[in-house]
């Protein structure tokens, strides 16, 4: 008791006050019925199950026009099931122009029978007032959480309309997927651990002879995504040159060379995020190492082997491995001698063409290991897009790969819309981040939060945290302790679509269900938490305010143009307040706030 009131007496006026405030709300929530709401907070019903033509309503998200409306979305659905279990899935969306007080009649964005479509993602560019709603549609019977998706499908798109009427009336439809999707031939050694999948081609001994004499290249763009054994060599009989591209722990990729005696190390200063260009020139007793056009090694004797192939690939059979190629070629006295071409490939009559086999690769050696074309899907995803200070339009998306993991790439568009664009998958595999939203900080750097769909349990996280310092294009892990301040946070918090934004100039705001578990969390009790920059570029997110005793899920924070009449409207959050049933806008004075 004595430490207690010691720690009551250092506090400051301005803590006193926000201490005992959270206190008093805390024992009204403990004395309060069920889903009881913070005192003096508007708290309204937006999509209701059974009316405006859904039966259930998820995944809300909401934006502020220019005109300061609100401009809500959320699916409309036919069964509590995720889109692809069969039933139609629309987009749904309420407009409201007193601060979420009263709501328009419910607007089909877009409502097919027999489709499925989902995650509606609204974007505001400032510069002209016009809002845009991106959302992803799947077949009706598999979509993304299924697993199912094919590469090439024709049912799934990446869709987005534009409003230039603050969301009153909106255009056709327009798809972006092909603008922004990757093509790869994905190898992946991961089947039961072990696996190699490789694709090979064996030149004829003239041609051998002439690249001893004349010289030879071995080019490929790749990105790493895991382990090691991910190979690419050339043999002419006597000397191999391979290069294997290895993950360390940290996710950073570094080259081995293989050689006699001692193999050759080169840290690359990239993680496996991105694509690059690699490149092995030539002749029968050295050879140099080229990566983005820079020398990373010159006179490398190689390694003595009989083998007389070009390979590439996940080239071992008891190592994992996983790499995306998006192109290899062989050359010999600059003639093209074999290549691969991954833009090539599409599906016909629901097969693969032009796969390495048609291209005139032959599959080596495969124990396990297998290759397929990716990505299989693209999703908007839950949340908001924003615009950066450069202009910038961007939201994070969920990537489906060739073998059913989940990453996040940004989409983005630098000429108000016109055309769109993907940066690099987030640094992680097989830790499969997914459903994320983003902020700006106050020194320019992007944030990210996503949903762990993937491994769980010891040493891992329920959310993921990136940092970007090129305006979304590349990402670098947040590595965060279960000791930390936001580890123990992220550590705990529930796998769900967060709200995250900037509230002045150096504020980040959080909202996502607290939990009411004492060890682990669920979809209960909406909080708000809140992050200041510590000066040195860190957000801790220390200070957190729950405003809803009971069930809260997924979630979006806007901050209001309008005010109110008394001038404490400043937050609005939708959330769902009942299990695909029920989704709400609370609107909040940011002094409430911790």
């Amino acid at each position: 008791m004595q430490e207690f009131i010691k720690s009551i007496k250092g506090m400051t006026d301005l803590m006193k006050v926000a201490w005992l405030a959270s206190l008093l709300f805390t024992l009204l929530l403990m004395t309060s019925p069920a889903n009881a709401i913070a005192p003096n907070i508007r708290d309204v019903v937006v999509f209701k199950g059974g009316e405006g033509g859904s039966s259930h309503f998820r995944i809300p998200s909401m934006i502020v026009a220019a005109d300061g409306s609100l401009v809500a979305f959320a699916e409309g659905r036919g069964t509590s099931g995720d889109p692809g279990n069969g039933v139609a899935t629309s987009i749904k969306s309420r407009r409201s122009v007193d601060n979420g007080q009263t709501w328009s009649a419910y607007q089909a964005i877009h409502e097919v029978s027999g489709q499925a479509f989902s995650d509606p993602r609204p974007i505001l560019d400032s510069t002209s007032g016009r809002l845009f709603v991106f959302y992803t549609q799947w077949d009706i019977d598999c979509a993304q959480n299924g697993n199912c998706v094919p590469f090439d499908d024709p049912n799934h798109k990446l869709l987005y309309r534009v409003s230039d009427d603050h969301g009153q009336t909106w255009s056709t439809a327009t798809d972006v997927l092909d603008q922004v999707r990757d093509v790869n031939w994905f190898a992946n050694g991961d089947a039961a651990i072990n696996g190699r999948a490789t694709w090979s081609l064996t030149p004829a001994s003239s041609v051998i002879t002439q690249a001893n004499s004349n010289g030879w290249e071995l080019g490929w763009q790749s990105r790493v995504a895991n382990g090691s054994c991910n190979v690419q060599y050339y043999g002419n009989g006597n000397t191999r040159f391979l290069v294997d591209l290895v993950v360390n722990e940290d996710k950073s990729v570094k080259a081995v060379l293989y050689a006699n005696g001692q193999n050759l190390e080169y840290p690359l200063g990239f993680d496996i995020g991105g694509y690059h260009d690699y490149r092995i020139t030539g002749d029968g007793t050295h050879a140099s190492f080229y990566v983005d056009g820079t020398l990373i090694a010159s006179q490398w004797a190689g390694q003595s082997h009989s083998s007389k192939t070009v390979t590439w690939g996940n080239g071992c059979s008891s190592t994992q491995g996983s790499s995306a190629y998006k192109s290899v070629s062989f050359t010999v006295a600059n003639v093209l001698q074999g290549d691969f071409n991954a833009t090539l490939m599409r599906r016909e009559n629901g097969n693969v063409v032009n796969h390495p086999g048609e291209q005139g690769w032959t599959k080596t050696g495969a124990s396990g290991g297998k290759g397929d074309p990716g990505w299989k899907s693209i999703n908007a995803g839950p949340g908001q897009g924003i615009q950066l200070t450069s202009g910038r339009l961007i939201f994070p998306a969920i990537v489906l790969d060739a073998f059913s993991h989940l990453s996040v790439v940004s989409i983005y568009s630098d000429d108000h819309g016109v055309t769109w664009h993907a940066g690099q998958q987030t640094p992680t595999y097989a830790q499969e981040p997914s459903e994320a939203d983003m902020v700006q900080l106050n020194d320019g750097r992007l944030l990210m939060s996503a949903r762990n769909d993937g491994v769980t349990g010891t040493g891992n996280f329920n959310r993921y945290h990136y940092i970007s310092e090129d305006d979304g294009v590349s990402w670098v892990e947040v590595v965060e302790s279960r000791h930390s301040v936001n580890g123990s946070i992220f550590f705990k918090l529930d796998q769900v679509d967060i709200g995250l934004v900037r509230y002045g100039d150096n504020r980040v705001l959080m909202s996502g269900p607290q939990g009411n578990g004492a060890i682990s969390s669920d979809r209960n009790d909406l909080a708000i938490w809140s992050a200041i920059d510590n000066g040195s570029g860190v957000y801790d997110f220390t200070q957190r305010t729950q405003f809803r005793d009971g069930y809260s899920a997924y979630s979006d924070i806007v901050v209001l143009k309008d005010q109110g009449v008394n001038g404490n409207e400043t937050l609005g959050v939708i959330y769902e307040a009942a299990s695909s049933t029920e989704i709400r806008v609370m609107i909040i004075d940011i002094d409430s706030v911790n």
